[in-house]
């Protein structure tokens, strides 16, 4: 036997009785009643990856100050966190992953021959302005079409799911959605 290796132990244990119960699913039903109880007890801006709208827009100023010019897909992740997918310039086309400090904390870059598609920093700051204006107080992730429609998803003042869908060209609201 190899030394610090523990040799493996033979254990039995006595099947119940009639009239008995083993332990093993009260324990293992009392430890699921547990993680339920503390997952309910979070609160809900822990549970779900949703930022309020003011912190949202400054996450969006640290893409712009990375170097961001048009936005295709943003993500709020766990803990704050955002994934932004975007033009960097001209012609690289990037995805980063920023902490929920602002830090850049990974990047994947492509270069591409066609310009920049989505939508420019002052368009989602405009669609923002919008959603914050039609009642979104949280936002989860913004979604940008190949038609220019920016999709933002998030939640209204009761914690409520809402979707608002504007034309990035006009401005205009285009649908609301709540759930």
């Amino acid at each position: 036997m190899k030394k610090g290796i523990a040799a493996p132990h033979n254990q039995t244990h006595a099947a119940p009785t009639q009239g008995q119960s083993s332990p093993r699913p009260i324990l293992l039903l009392g430890t699921l009643l547990m993680a339920l109880l503390m997952a309910l007890t979070l609160p809900l801006s822990a549970r779900a990856d949703t930022l309020p709208a003011d912190a949202f827009k400054d996450m969006i100023a640290h893409a712009d100050d990375y170097g961001f010019s048009h936005y295709t897909d943003i993500d709020v992740k766990d803990g704050g966190a955002i994934n932004v997918e975007g033009w960097l310039s001209d012609d690289w086309r990037g995805k980063v992953d920023f902490a929920a400090d602002g830090t850049p904390v990974r990047e994947e870059r492509n270069q591409k021959d066609k310009g920049p598609d989505g939508i420019s920093s002052d368009q989602l700051h405009a669609a923002l302005g919008t959603a914050i204006n039609e009642g979104m107080r949280r936002i989860e992730k913004v979604d940008v079409d190949n038609r220019n429609i920016i999709e933002i998803e998030g939640k209204d003042e009761a914690g409520q799911e809402l979707e608002i869908r504007i034309n990035a060209d006009t401005g205009e609201v285009t649908g609301v959605k709540r759930d």
